[in-house]
């Protein structure tokens, strides 16, 4: 005859499991006075049909216990963002690292290398890159069709070309540029080259980037 599992939350001696009762009630401890491996009714312990040995059955009903608060911590999640306000939603998401730039964190290019141009941060709406010129450098004549951009000025002088007119330059000075504004960049000659910061909006896309003859 097949041993039976006995449904107790008063264990008293046997091999003891604890599983939900029906899977949403609450946990019993399942009593059975028989050998290791031995098959238990599924409907008994969990509300399944099927037989299984108690180890199996227990893993089912765990399985099935964290599928439910799994579910349940994403429909809270879902809840808790239509409750908050666009700026609570907004410190609660990961905002861009080093937002603070110092000038006299920028090193030097590297041996061999006449210019440089890199992103140092961005966001949905903009990015903050850095540009660097050695002094026999320049920048070509460009234009960005769906990008604004500000230049800051941070070491060395230049002559910023925008269209056809040319501005000379120095640390501290701002070139907007409005999308769809040709420019060009031409470092003076001097032994520290020309590094500045160029902030895109809306984010950096290299492939709006268009090279003018």
């Amino acid at each position: 005859m097949r041993p039976r599992a006995v449904i107790s939350c008063k264990a008293r001696g046997g091999a003891r499991v604890r599983t939900p009762a029906g899977l949403g009630g609450p946990a019993c401890e399942a009593v059975a006075k028989v050998r290791p491996g031995a098959l238990y009714s599924r409907r008994a312990l969990t509300g399944a049909p099927k037989a299984g040995t108690l180890a199996e059955v227990s893993a089912l009903a765990i399985t099935r216990s964290r599928c439910c608060i799994l579910l349940a911590i994403v429909a809270g999640a879902f809840l808790l963002s239509g409750c908050l306000s666009a700026r609570e939603q907004a410190k609660l998401a990961e905002f861009p690292r080093n937002r603070v730039f110092q000038p006299e964190s920028i090193g030097e290019l590297p041996r061999g290398k006449d210019h440089g141009f890199g992103e140092m941060n961005r966001s949905g709406a903009q990015s903050l890159c850095l540009l660097m010129l050695a002094p026999d450098a320049m920048l070509k004549k460009r234009y960005h069709a769906e990008h604004d951009l500000t230049v800051f000025v941070v070491s060395g002088s230049a002559i910023v070309q925008v269209e056809e007119t040319r501005y000379s330059v120095n640390p501290g000075a701002a070139v907007f540029l409005p999308r769809m504004t040709a420019y060009a960049v031409m470092p003076h000659e001097s032994e520290k080259g020309f590094t500045a910061i160029m902030v895109f909006s809306p984010a950096f896309d290299e492939k709006d980037t268009i090279l003018e003859d």
